[in-house]
């Protein structure tokens, strides 16, 4: 009797401590997944921002490219520096709006 009875508590010992380390195993799991899921989503919107900021440099590229190859046209010299730097062709007048009422 005394024999079956340590048998019992034994493999109860023994069954208890399993369901315990993988109780633990589990949620150690869990967390892990739940690290890299967070990780994953960070990762995501950090690659659609840089595939947004990659369109806007490719269309800047174009206009540069487009910029460059008509360096020697000289309505666009032209407009050029009438766009960037505010210089007027003789004959013309700049006219400058202010926003303040």
């Amino acid at each position: 009797m005394w024999d079956s009875l340590l048998k019992l508590v034994f493999v109860n010992k023994r069954l208890l401590s399993t369901v315990f380390f993988l109780s633990i195993s589990y949620l150690v799991y869990s967390q892990s997944i739940e690290k890299k899921v967070q990780l994953l989503g960070e990762l995501q919107l950090k690659k659609e921002r840089l595939l947004s900021e990659k369109v806007l440099l490719i269309e800047k590229q174009k206009e540069l490219a487009m910029e460059l190859a008509s360096s020697h046209d000289p309505a666009w010299i032209e407009l050029s520096l009438m766009r960037r730097l505010g210089v007027v062709p003789e004959g013309q007048v700049k006219v400058h709006f202010s926003s303040d009422p």
